[in-house]
């Protein structure tokens, strides 16, 4: 459902919703647009739809396929790359505006930040939703009590005994 691209409604107490609010209100119509990590692509096509020239690149080949085939589904077009948010094969000033949702604590900061002010332009946008960083869920998160108990449990209710894709450091 691509509702939270469309509704007037502000959830204000909802993160992501939050954050469309703010990137509904900008003019994206033929701006060059990064999503960072863009995992299943929900993200580049919501932002596609918005009327943004979207690039959108990630680590994993299988969710790249994944983020294509809706990409292809909702008809719109969103060019995906396979790379690392460290090393980045845009050229430099080239993005209007750059969406970076949920994936900081899977990279390098300082070199991944790097590489986004390199691809960035003069004045363009950085829009971070980052619910994870500097607040009391990451201290909840990181507790032995979610460590050792709730997150191995989720895991194996979640994928039974098959390897779940996630990064090593992902929690």
């Amino acid at each position: 459902s691509h509702e939270v691209v469309y509704s007037v409604r502000r959830r204000w107490w909802n993160a992501y919703w939050d954050v469309f609010f703010y990137i509904r209100n900008l003019d994206l119509n033929s701006k060059r647009v990064l999503v960072v990590g863009c995992g299943a692509g929900e993200d580049a096509v919501r932002l596609a739809k918005l009327g943004a020239d979207v690039d959108a690149f990630d680590l994993s080949p299988e969710m790249l396929e994944i983020a294509s085939r809706l990409a292809a589904t909702e008809d719109v077009l969103v060019r995906f790359s396979e790379m690392s948010a460290e090393m980045l094969d845009y050229p430099s000033d080239y993005f209007d505006v750059i969406f970076v949702r949920d994936i900081l604590h899977h990279v390098d900061i300082p070199k991944a930040m790097s590489e986004l002010r390199r691809v960035g332009t003069r004045g363009g946008i950085v829009v971070v939703n980052e619910i994870y960083s500097h607040s009391i869920t990451e201290f909840v998160r990181r507790s032995d009590f979610v460590e050792n108990f709730v997150y191995p449990g989720m895991r194996g209710y979640i994928y039974g005994p098959d390897k779940p894709y996630i990064t090593a450091d992902e929690r």
